[in-house]
């Protein structure tokens, strides 16, 4: 158990009676607590993972011993610019040419998509049913000049291949045709030729090209695979990595499409018991199909208070590091449970934190519709503490009222007659003068371990280990031991409070880091978020989402290039990537 050993003047744990020789690492910050008010006027102390001591109020009279620095609670960075923000200096002038070409410089880009590339035009060439060996000409584009147009639409927010050849056609798209080996002419055979158009792939060919040698869901599945390994190398590169990934945001976005989703018939259990709008009535009068998306998700907006999430569509889950790295993303029906969705990904992101080496305590901020035990369980079990409050820190007066009931509610705690629990799970006393203090860690299995302890000269000390406790009725109660891992409550003993001043310095930066990653870059820079698309398939989002993630990825990796950062630089693939001709050395 946990005691206050007087001769190290400490925190220490006791197994059977004996005293380890070095306490665990800790995090401590003291903050008055009153009642229905906010609990930030005490003072903050922080010190390095060695053994360290803990705060503890003095007594009446005396004076209270302070803790050595420790950094087993990250503070909120200084720095929260997006690393691939086109407002960095050496991104600011960067041509989409060059983000092209930086997508191809990925080490994934030669080891996954360069030989399916390869392969396509290998088929394209190959004798065809009853032939010897193939007929006709030899092509005039090849299927690296397919990739590089699909990924420039991608670039410049372009939603169609037609928007884009015009695009490339102007001005100020001279160095663009010319880095991607546009600007030549090629062979052209029948129909009149174009000024600015004979480098670049016609729309059928594109079109012939989609549906023959490379489907949507061919393609969709190497964006996919480009987007993990293009993150791996991200994290392996960038040694500013490390502690970027210590404070993690975890949100969702819309994605809207014009399409049908169904319509979902749910009783009053909430179980699904069929679909609404299975047929219509057509043109002609007959009832056909209505559902023209089967895989999206519809939100209804319930008496006009839902607008900001109902519609028809996909919500992009992403989870990102403090400077907007994303690190995992799921793309899953609008209707679909946000916190569900995050516990499915956990694992996955414990997965990509495992790379950078030995484990340390992270934090991730949501908001409160990422609130369930499963996904608080989840993220502890990866050594997580999760910044997720029960009431909204919205201005509305809906979420202020609520969060003033909380404050004035009391639990009160078994075997602590002189301390309650507020609806926001925070420690206050009977005389409201006491102090609380985080104490935060990792065990030895890695799973992050929170605490909230109280002191007071007056009412006595209490220390609440998160998932230890169950609430009662009204009163919080210890668990039994094969409680624990179903009805202990994570949320008690959290010391990242609603009132909690580092927990509202993490909320600030969700909403500078992610909600502005989510506006700036995903909305107006890509325009994947911005108003309605024409999704009918999910391997349609999940092609788009992953090739914007992917330009995320090649943009951090080229301004760290450009910085001189990284040693020599990474050698282009074979074939010469920028180089000018077809691009793949293919035999005739």
């Amino acid at each position: 158990m946990w005691m206050f050993d007087e001769r190290h003047g400490a925190l220490s744990w006791f197994p059977s009676g004996r005293i380890l020789r070095r306490p665990c690492a800790i995090e401590v910050s003291s903050k008055r607590v009153s009642k229905g008010e906010s609990q930030g006027g005490g003072s903050t102390v922080q010190g390095a993972r060695v053994p360290a001591l803990c705060e503890v109020p003095a007594s009446k009279g005396g004076r209270k011993r302070r803790a050595s620095r420790s950094r087993t609670l990250p503070p909120a960075p200084e720095d929260r610019t997006l690393d691939y923000a086109a407002s960095r200096d050496e991104l600011h002038d960067i041509e989409p040419g060059e983000i092209v070409l930086a997508v191809e410089r990925l080490e994934g880009f030669r080891e996954v998509v360069r030989p399916a590339l390869k392969a396509a035009d290998a088929a394209r060439l190959s004798p065809r049913p009853g032939e010897k060996k193939r007929r006709g000409r030899l092509p005039s584009f090849h299927a690296l000049d397919y990739w590089r147009l699909e990924m420039l639409r991608r670039v410049i927010a372009s939603h169609s291949t037609q928007h884009t050849r015009d695009w490339l056609t102007t001005d100020k798209a001279a160095r663009t045709r010319e880095l991607l080996n546009f600007h030549e002419r090629r062979a052209h055979y029948g129909g009149k030729a174009k000024r600015w158009m004979d480098g670049v792939p016609s729309d059928g060919w594109m079109s012939d090209f989609r549906t023959k040698w490379m489907p949507e869901s061919e393609l969709a599945g190497l964006m996919e695979q480009l987007e993990r390994r293009a993150l791996a190398e991200k994290m392996a590169t960038l040694p500013e990595m490390r502690e970027e990934c210590r404070i993690l945001h975890a949100d969702g976005s819309k994605l809207e499409t014009h399409a049908t989703p169904p319509h979902l018939k749910k009783n009053k259990a909430g179980e699904v018991i069929g679909i609404a709008n299975k047929w219509k009535k057509g043109r002609d009068g007959k009832r056909v199909p209505a559902i023209t998306a089967p895989e999206a998700g519809f939100v209804p907006n319930s008496k006009g208070n839902n607008a900001d999430h109902s519609g028809a569509g996909w919500n992009i889950i992403m989870v990102m590091s403090s400077k907007g790295t994303v690190l995992a993303h799921h793309n899953v029906p609008l209707h679909a449970s946000e916190s569900g969705t995050l516990a499915e990904m956990v694992p996955e992101v414990g997965q990509v934190l495992g790379t950078l080496g030995e484990p340390e305590l992270r934090v991730l901020t949501t908001d409160g519709a990422f609130h369930s035990h499963e996904t608080r369980r989840a993220l502890r079990d990866v050594g997580i503490v999760e910044n997720t409050h029960l009431s909204s820190h919205s201005k509305r007066e809906s979420s202020k009222r609520k969060a003033t009931e909380r404050n004035k509610k009391r639990y009160s705690i078994a075997g602590y007659p002189d301390w309650f629990a507020t609806g926001h799970r925070e420690l206050v006393c009977r005389c409201e003068r006491g102090k609380t203090t985080r104490v935060a860690g990792l065990d030895p299995r890695g799973r992050a371990v929170a605490r909230l302890k109280g002191e007071c000269a007056e009412c006595g000390s209490i220390l609440i280990t998160s998932g230890l406790w169950r609430l009662s009725g009204e009163k919080f109660v210890k668990c039994l031991p094969s409680e624990r891992s179903s009805e202990g409550e994570l949320d008690f003993g959290n010391p990242l409070t609603f009132h909690d001043e580092l927990a509202k310095e993490y909320g600030c930066q969700r909403f500078n880091g992610q909600e502005g990653a989510f506006g700036s870059q995903f909305t107006q820079r890509w325009k994947l978020l911005k108003s309605k698309r024409w999704f009918y398939r999910q391997t349609q989002v999940n092609l788009e989402v992953a090739a914007v993630v992917t330009i995320t990825h090649a943009l951090s990796l080229e301004r760290w290039r450009r910085m001189g950062a990284t040693g020599d630089d990474v050698a282009e693939a074979d074939g010469g990537v920028g180089a000018g001709g077809g691009g793949l050395a293919l035999a005739a």
